[in-house]
């Protein structure tokens, strides 16, 4: 989380957003999907904001597949 929190103080935006898309992907990992949800969420938001088609995709596709599993367990 130390990576999240310093690009949060610094409003380095794309730095949050790939924190946020990883934290997300590893929240996957353990099958935390409601959390893993939230962060790619808040990740696609960032990558929308600063007009990043290419990690957009990216958040939306982790996004796609957390809800995905999600539905199967």
């Amino acid at each position: 989380m130390d990576g999240f929190f310093g690009t949060h103080k610094v409003g380095d935006r794309y730095g949050e957003g790939m924190a946020l898309n990883n934290l997300g992907i590893a929240l996957t990992e353990v099958r935390r999907f409601e959390e893993a949800i939230t962060e790619h969420k808040q990740a696609t938001a960032i990558f929308r904001e600063v007009d990043d088609d290419h990690l957009l995709s990216i958040a939306q596709r982790n996004l796609a597949e957390d809800l995905r599993l999600q539905e199967e367990s």
